[in-house]
């Protein structure tokens, strides 16, 4: 039944594809634009002479390709630019000046020489937008970011170290929510393991290697807003994000300060309010099956979604919320989630305030793993309470064999960010910015997957409950000196206070529940130096420093450094850089208090913080910004890190002894690889690859560790390589999107092995703790493929099909115990209005 079922769905998706794919043809459609020359005398390069015919393009790409037309560097906010309108136009001998006056004829936009070759699009006066002109233009440094359509945009030019930014327009693409895949596809060097719909907390197998044992994760913001713990932001609205900048490696860590060991993410939302077509709402909901080798039949899976956008893009407001289920594609283990954001901005003659609210929620059940199924303990321990079994409970007579699965009740996690920044621009050259907001979290019997013993689908060993919310307090000025790009540079300081209130389970309640113990309160407070400079529009030195204190007691001093050589040919870019990194985790953090509750001893006092730092070198080409590659070797070391390590401890009047876990510092990691990149954009074809090249491996351990690594071992879930490659093709009125991902070659605990064998446990064989390293087996690897298609029917609705999972691969990810939906297919539809 279930496999005939399963093939119908496939079936059916097939003929969906085949009636609603169209025929290759060009609409042939008038040009609503035709430019000619205008009596504006413009001044250079404005008055360079271009022809370009554009036919159903977006705003984007016209403005690209008029840039590349007329050899100018093209600055503006992407946040206010209406860059997905399309447009007509037909461009005969005109001014470079007149051809961008017709592209911006229906928005609040003006063309402004900044020096060189470099032209600003700045907002104008209008009688229905209170924007002060013709100093906006010094205004628009203070905007969240800069675009420049040209060989390469003035952020990545004078970059030393290697970032990613994946903008909105990629992230539209296949209507993928699942942070994991927007990372795996996009950034290379970064790989997060496809999440179990019943696991709360994601994880990140590598960014570029191991920054931590277990839990490695990035530090993460949303508006400039800290996160309490990333690991929980596992899913994002594509249709609210504007962008997502991704620094890999610890040269962020002298801008963003401590718990960037391993890089930053930064999430920037949408606050533009209703543009040119006056769309002001779009509404989209969604229906499919997925697959499992562990359910009977398929199971529902669907999602819905509402936008809402109002005023203009000087006064704005918008709100998005969407909410998703699945069913139980294993017994109990089916989840559902709500998602809403929202924000405001106002842009005054000299100030830019913006603010942003996101609220997050999500249940699912907590499933006994059917792979272990018929591995029953060999004696009973209902003698136990929850809260006192720890592991393996080993003695020299009487032996009692663990759990092998925790019902511990549903599994809930509530998220919540408020917060609101302030852009001030106090002279031409001279910024201030503000940040004030807090993030936090309520998160209840989440499911404990960092510990090698086996219990649920995400090999988690017991149940964690805590809360966390955290205030980021951040003022920041900014000089600039000179023309940027040209000779000149600036100078940045900033003060930031970090304030985090935690709260931990204590014990168990009388009806059995988790209780919260007594808050504890954790402080950072960050002095950051940053200076930058350009010499000729070829030499960029970008140095910084932070002074860090962390909880009042400890002072460290996080440098980076950076340098990078740019040189153009025409249409063609070439880019050196280099750039050193240091950047340190403190032993004690939220994410690890969230991770690690199934720890018997929490204790960080004894231990150090953890340490990475590095170099890495790169080179970057840039065709036009029709393609780019990008090629990254990094070397970094990483010092200290920590591993619950399992130990034996003897334990209550019995004599019996147990085995507990406590934490340790490992010793030196080196984390070295290549990282690729290469982009392409070709009419309506867009392409996309990545391949990283990471050996990350232990050498030296310290002198009390007495863990089962062992110098010379790969840092266990770190795979080797990982690639991925991504594909779009926009035709009219509809497009189609691939993308496969691939990790492979990595070490890992054979967890199912080791599940095997604590069943087996007598009284007269027991494992020890040295054994665990002979559980160690290698995967050889996991592909996520996906797929997408939209059709419009109407100007107002569209039609989407979308497939997951197509491989239908539920296992091996990252271990043998975890367990993912098999493939699912979904149809929904858009509206627009």
């Amino acid at each position: 039944m279930r496999h005939g079922t399963a093939v119908a769905i496939r079936h059916g998706f097939a003929c969906a594809l085949v009636m609603f794919v169209p025929l290759v043809a060009r609409a042939q459609l008038g040009c609503a634009l035709d430019a000619r020359t205008g009596t504006h005398r413009w001044q250079s390069p404005l008055d360079r002479p271009v022809s370009l015919q554009i036919r159903d393009a977006s705003l984007r790409d016209a403005l690209d390709r008029l840039a590349s037309s007329a050899r100018i560097r093209l600055s503006y906010s992407s946040e206010l630019v209406p860059l997905d309108r399309r447009v007509c136009v037909k461009l005969d001998s005109v001014s470079a000046g007149d051809a961008l006056t017709a592209l911006l004829h229906d928005v609040a936009f003006e063309p402004i020489v900044a020096g060189g070759d470099q032209v600003v699009l700045a907002p104008v006066r209008r009688t229905d937008q209170a924007l002060a002109a013709p100093e906006i233009a010094s205004k628009v440094g203070m905007l969240d970011r800069m675009l420049v359509t040209s060989a390469i945009d003035d952020r990545e030019r004078g970059a030393a170290s290697a970032a990613t930014l994946i903008e909105r327009q990629q992230l539209t693409r296949g209507a993928s929510t699942s942070l994991s895949e927007l990372l795996d596809a996009a950034v290379p060097g970064v790989w997060l393991w496809n999440q179990s719909p019943a696991s709360m907390l994601g994880s990140y197998g590598s960014i570029r290697g191991a920054s931590s044992f277990g839990v490695s994760y990035p530090k993460m913001y949303i508006d400039g807003i800290e996160v309490a713990n990333p690991l929980l932001v596992t899913h994002l609205d594509p249709e609210l994000v504007e962008h997502i900048d991704v620094i890999r490696g610890p040269q962020g860590a002298a801008l963003y300060g401590a718990d960037a060991i391993s890089g930053v993410v930064n999430v920037v939302t949408r606050h533009d309010g209703v543009d040119a077509t006056g769309e002001w709402m779009r509404a989209h909901s969604n229906a499919g099956f997925s697959e499992s080798a562990f359910s009977s039949h398929p199971v529902l899976s669907q999602e819905h979604g509402i936008t809402l956008r109002s005023g203009s893009f000087a006064r704005s407001a918008t709100l998005g919320v969407s909410a998703q289920t699945l069913g139980d594609y294993i017994p109990n283990a089916g989840s559902s989630e709500l998602r809403a954001i929202g924000g405001v901005r106002l842009i005054g003659g000299r100030t830019t305030l913006t603010g942003t609210g996101r609220v997050f929620a999500k249940a699912a059940g907590s499933p006994s793993n059917p792979l272990l199924a018929g591995l029953a303990p060999a004696a009973s321990l209902s003698r136990w309470g929850r809260r006192d079994f720890r592991g393996l409970l080993l003695g020299g007579d009487t032996v009692a064999a663990p759990r092998l699965s925790v019902d511990s009740g549903p599994q809930s996690v509530r998220q919540y960010t408020l917060g609101a920044t302030l852009a001030i621009a106090q002279t031409e050259r001279l910024t201030h910015t503000f940040v004030a907001g807090v993030d936090g979290y309520r998160l209840h019997n989440s499911s404990n997957g960092f510990t090698m013993l086996p219990s649920s689908p995400d090999a988690a060993l017991l149940a964690a409950s805590g809360a966390a919310d955290r205030t980021t307090l951040r003022a920041s000025s900014a000089l600039r000196l000179g023309w940027e790009g040209r000779t000149g540079g600036s100078i940045t300081v900033t003060a930031e206070e970090s304030l985090l209130r935690e709260q931990m389970v204590a014990g168990l309640t009388a009806n059995g529940r988790d209780s919260l113990g007594g808050a504890s309160w954790w402080t950072s407070s960050g002095l950051v130096a940053e200076a930058s400079g350009s010499l000729d529009d070829a030499w960029y030195v970008t140095g910084g420093v932070r002074l860090e204190r962390d909880a009042g007691t400890r002072i460290a001093t996080l440098p980076m450094i950076g340098t990078a050589y740019v040189r153009d040919f025409g249409r063609v870019t070439a880019k050196l850089r280099m750039a050193y990194g240091r950047g340190l985790r403190p032993a004690r953090t939220a994410v690890r208090e969230a991770s690690w509750l199934g720890v018997r001893n929490l204790n960080t006092s004894n231990l150090g913080p953890e340490e990475q730092a590095g170099v890495e070198t790169g080179a970057d080409l840039f065709i036009g910004r029709a393609i780019a590659f990008h090629v990254t070797r990094f070397d970094q070391r990483a010092y200290g890190l920590i591993q619950p390590v399992a130990v034996v401890e003897d334990a209550w009047s019995s004599g019996m002894s147990r085995l507990a876990y406590t934490l340790q510092n490992i010793g030196a990691i080196a984390n070295r690889g290549w990282e690729l990149q290469s982009t392409l954009s070709a009419g309506r074809l867009s392409l996309t690859s990545a391949l990283s090249l990471v050996d990350s491996r232990i050498t030296r351990l310290s002198n009390d560790y007495t863990g089962d690594l062992r110098a010379g071992d790969r840092m266990l879930g770190v795979p080797a390589r990982t690639v991925s490659l991504s594909a779009t093709w926009s035709g009219f009125r509809w497009s189609t999107s691939v993308g496969v991902s691939r990790a492979s070659d990595w070490m890992n605990y054979d967890r199912l092995a080791l599940a095997s064998a604590l069943s087996r446990t007598t009284t007269d064989a027991g494992i020890g703790v040295t054994d665990l390293h002979s559980f160690w087996r290698k995967y050889p690897g996991v592909t996520h493929l996906r797929g997408s298609y939209s059709r419009d029917i109407t100007r107002r609705w569209a039609m989407l099909f979308t497939g997951d999972n197509l491989l239908n691969q539920q296992r091996g990810e990252p271990d043998d115990l975890s367990l993912v939906p098999g493939r699912t297919l979904s149809l929904g539809l858009r509206a627009k209005f």
